[in-house]
């Protein structure tokens, strides 16, 4: 449903990259996990069904980044940009100063670097206009928890 809409659509993906092995791989020509590759294709399988009016922004999260050669504060690297077209692609890496569990950064200045890239991904501000949530609010399958459009 959401997919079929001629309305503007923001697809965010993040992958959180903890190791410089695992960087490399994100990082290979290989199709594989959340690879560069892997983002690619999906943006290329997601025109070729004919999805429309779309920008994929995807985002390896890279912790601790001084644990990687960096020990400056948090950056963002824009690594891929189809560029200004109906169908868009970008692909950031936000090498961050702290940790990340998953849900939360330990460091304040890695979360308003990612809020920061999502709110205006390629320097320019985004405008979002919500539209209610495609789910039904009782077909939750995360730990029985509601879906849907959060109460008023």
């Amino acid at each position: 449903k959401v997919l079929a809409s001629a309305e503007r659509k923001l697809l965010l993906l993040a992958y959180i990259v903890g190791s410089r092995k695992e960087l490399e791989s994100v990082r290979s020509a290989d199709v594989k996990a959340c690879s560069a590759a892997e983002i690619e294709s999906l943006f290329k399988d997601l025109c070729r069904q004919g999805v429309r009016n779309f920008e994929l922004t995807a985002v390896h999260v890279i912790e601790t980044a001084q644990n990687m050669g960096r020990d400056s504060g948090a950056e963002v690297r824009c690594i891929r940009d189809t560029g200004q077209a109906r169908e868009r692609l970008l692909l950031h890496e936000l090498h961050c100063v702290g940790k990340c569990t998953g849900l939360y950064f330990k460091v304040a200045e890695d979360n308003r670097a990612l809020v920061q890239l999502f709110r205006s991904g390629d320097g320019t501000q985004r405008r979002f206009q919500l539209g209610p949530d495609p789910w039904p609010a009782d077909s939750s399958c995360y730990l029985n928890q509601k879906m849907g459009d959060p109460a008023p």
